[in-house]
């Protein structure tokens, strides 16, 4: 008997708040470093396992890398219910914007666990994206993060996924830039497979 779409958004809540209790606990008790590369960790394995595996199945094969990551990131965020924008500039630049609330930081533990948990997870999955696909030129660039309060005011966390005309240090880690104004949102170019939310 396939569970019912209650008990699916129950244990996703309680997996969510098992998350944010242990990223608490590892930061007050250990300390900032400690919760990043514990995060690093977390997330880069979950690149591995997913990433791509899960390209063809959200429809992104065959896309330019800088557009297939940036999709990748809303599509498969909005799977579990997380807010993300997309604008794409060309086949070489998109940008993306994780829109509030933050899902991995409910209420006010967004006090409580320190930047380092955030480098950590952009570092594990975001960063890992070009070596991944093979293209060394492909980097993340973090633009705005609410973590620091250098802040876009629509987004947690926005960022340019890019394509450099050369080989790129930033393809193994992310980089951190504040850089021109993020262009607005355009609901219309937002990309869809048909998937559903589970949260």
């Amino acid at each position: 008997m396939a569970p019912s779409q209650s008990a699916i958004s129950a244990q996703a809540q309680l997996h969510h708040a098992y998350l944010l209790g242990l990223q608490l606990m590892v930061a007050t008790r250990e300390g900032p470093q400690t919760i990043e590369q514990w995060m690093f960790r977390l997330f880069r394995r979950q690149h591995l396992e997913k990433f791509l595996s899960s390209f063809e199945k959200l429809g992104l094969t065959g896309l330019p890398d800088a557009v297939a990551c940036a999709q990748y990131h809303v599509l498969s965020n909005g799977v579990g219910g997380v807010a993300v924008e997309y604008m794409p500039e060309s086949d070489t630049k998109a940008w993306v914007r994780y829109r509030y609330p933050r899902w991995w930081l409910d209420g006010p533990a967004i006090c409580g666990v320190p930047v380092e948990a955030s480098r950590g997870f952009m570092r594990g999955w975001h960063a890992h994206n070009g070596v991944s696909l093979g293209n060394p030129r492909l980097a993340f660039v973090c633009v705005s993060e609410d973590m620091t309060g250098d802040l876009d005011s629509a987004a947690t966390l926005s960022s340019l996924i890019t394509t450099w005309p050369a080989m790129s240090v930033y393809s193994t880690r992310p980089r951190n830039a504040r850089l021109r104004s993020i262009p607005p949102s355009n609901p219309s170019r937002r990309p869809s497979n048909g998937t559903k939310s589970v949260c």
